[in-house]
């Protein structure tokens, strides 16, 4: 006798989207492979599906990827803008006359 409730176990459920913000660290268009590490230093390699999205990135951008529930970039929000860096000097005052 076969039950109703081993039906709900057999639909897979939708994945949602998710992003990754990170640094990319490789990019390969040729062979379709790129990898971003995580501010956390975690790499997360990628398969680079859709090449025309990562034409107008360098090696060394500041990215911010959502990926789709198999993986595969989906788009990029954009660059983030680069941190600043904290010298310990002062700022320069401005002088108005």
């Amino acid at each position: 006798m076969a039950s109703s409730a081993g039906s709900n176990r057999e639909k897979p459920e939708a994945s949602k989207p998710y992003e990754i913000a990170g640094t990319l660290s490789a990019l390969d268009l040729a062979s379709g492979r790129g990898m971003i590490r995580t501010d956390l230093g975690k790499p997360i390699y990628l398969e680079v599906k859709k090449p025309d999205l990562f034409r107008s990135l360098s090696v060394g951008d500041r990215v911010t990827i959502q990926l789709n529930g198999d993986g595969q970039v989906d788009k990029i929000m954009g660059a983030s803008v680069p941190e600043l860096v904290i010298t310990g000097q002062p700022i320069p005052e401005t002088i108005n006359k």
